[in-house]
């Protein structure tokens, strides 16, 4: 419950929930792995102690917010840097704790492309990620024009318009 942070038992059907994290809660578990786990992705080699920290609490923060269905923070996160830094294990590490949308998750991909598009062209992998609470999208190049609307939507939850192959277009909510 969003409004009181207290954690509801599993939904039923009746609820008509339409995204639950495949991961069972455990109030008493170890989170020192975890945290552990982004220390040693923000290593103090790299930066000083109040900037890991800082950044361990913000991983650990984003990540629940992930798990919630409010867009009222209209919050998106781009992990910039060279090859083989752990961009992709990272964004991977999150995927599979989330869960694939198709699976009952919260997680999707999404083409760079797809950001691209303006209104009335073709666009299924956006029709399909606006299921999604977490989407992870590919590689980015400089020369790249992501279409401002379609992407701000995606983020805020506001209506946007979309259009599947052979079919008509749609207003529809993320």
């Amino acid at each position: 419950d969003l409004t009181t942070g207290k954690l509801l038992p599993i939904a039923g059907p009746e609820e008509l929930f339409t995204h639950a994290v495949p991961i069972e809660y455990d109030e008493d578990a170890d989170t020192d792995p975890a945290l552990a786990f982004f220390r040693n992705y923000f290593p103090l080699e790299a930066m000083d102690q109040e900037k890991q920290d800082s950044l361990v609490c913000f991983m650990r923060d984003w990540l629940g917010y992930c798990l919630t269905a409010d867009t009222g923070l209209e919050m998106r996160v781009w992990f910039l840097g060279g090859g083989s830094n752990g961009k992709t294990v990272l964004s991977e590490m999150i995927a599979a704790v989330l869960g694939k949308v198709e699976d009952g998750g919260v997680h999707s991909s999404l083409p760079i492309s797809s950001l691209c598009k303006g209104r009335g062209v073709n666009n299924d992998s956006m029709s399909d990620a606006v299921r999604a609470r977490h989407l992870t999208v590919s590689e980015i190049d400089p020369n790249t024009q992501i279409n401002e609307a379609g992407f701000r939507a995606l983020v805020s939850g506001e209506e946007m318009h979309l259009k599947k192959m052979y079919k008509s277009e749609t207003k529809c909510r993320p």
